[in-house]
């Protein structure tokens, strides 16, 4: 890791110093970017949208206008991480919280980041923003982000990455365990913790947004899709048509992610992004 990890909140949190770098086709990158939107930070912490294709320099600008972040003033974000560390060889990952006065990387822990959100910049919430990370209920809380965390996304690639049919078939009825028993939890909770919206929504959200459109043709987990848990989906429509998370996501730029550039290479030896399935039933 870069030196500056080596303190953590070694950052001082103020307005208008900090660009969150995003790009849409990564989950990690998503939670920093839904807590951002949710807590009214979007008017203190600005975004710079990666492009969704990784290149053997890994993320880029590609799609801003001269091929650079007009904030930043770079051309990939491998170029933040050697600024704050000229020796430090990657990886060069998003979300990365970016001082623009030195154009330094703070933070590139996703969690971290989430939860800097949640509490650090606490005096810079919306007067309407909802309390993430209430105090009575962190132990809860983390509790739940270690499960999703170990079982959902974990799970999900665990699944997609083995290399036998015992392991797979394993790994894929634990996944659907999972999902079975959210269902069931979600049948008497609106959120993971009763009514309350946390971190851990946010958490559980950003895998499961990609059920149906990646994990289903990629990991081969086609046994259900999401309407498959009526609960479940239930409680995924509703944050999905929450604004935040509603404009934190975008179906097509995970395709363009998932099969082109260098991760397109690796799991189909070729850079074809297929049509888009109908999806209005997220809107409906």
């Amino acid at each position: 890791m870069p030196k500056v990890y080596k303190e953590d909140f070694a950052y001082p949190v103020e307005a208008d110093r900090y660009r969150l770098v995003f790009s849409f086709p990564c989950p990690y990158a998503q939670r920093a970017d839904i807590a951002r939107r949710l807590l009214g930070l979007d008017n203190v912490v600005s975004l710079a949208v990666a492009s969704p294709i990784k290149t053997s320099k890994v993320w880029d600008f590609s799609n801003d206008t001269g091929g650079k972040d007009p904030i930043l003033d770079v051309e990939y974000v491998s170029e933040l991480y050697k600024n704050t560390d000229p020796e430090y060889e990657g990886p060069f990952s998003v979300p990365a919280l970016v001082d623009i006065k030195t154009k330094t990387v703070v933070n590139s822990e996703s969690l971290d980041i989430l939860r800097d959100f949640t509490t650090r910049f606490k005096p810079f919430h919306a007067d309407n923003a909802p309390d993430l990370y209430p105090e009575n209920l962190r132990p809860e809380i983390d509790r739940w982000i270690k499960k999703i965390i170990d079982d959902v996304l974990g799970g999900a690639n665990r699944a997609g990455y083995t290399r036998s049919q015992e392991e797979f078939d394993q790994n894929a009825e634990a996944y659907f365990k999972v999902l079975a028993d959210l269902d069931q939890h979600f049948a008497e909770n609106q959120f993971l913790l009763g009514d309350q919206l946390t971190e851990a929504d946010l958490v559980l959200y950003t895998p499961l947004i990609r059920h149906d459109l990646l994990y289903m043709p990629i990991y081969g987990l086609f046994h259900h899709s999401l309407r498959d848990y009526p609960n479940l989906w239930r409680y995924m429509k509703q944050l999905y048509q929450m604004p935040a998370f509603k404009a934190a996501t975008n179906f097509r730029e995970y395709q363009v992610g998932q099969y082109s550039g260098r991760t397109g290479r690796i799991f189909f030896r070729r850079e074809v992004v297929p049509m888009l399935p109908d999806l209005s039933h997220w809107e409906k």
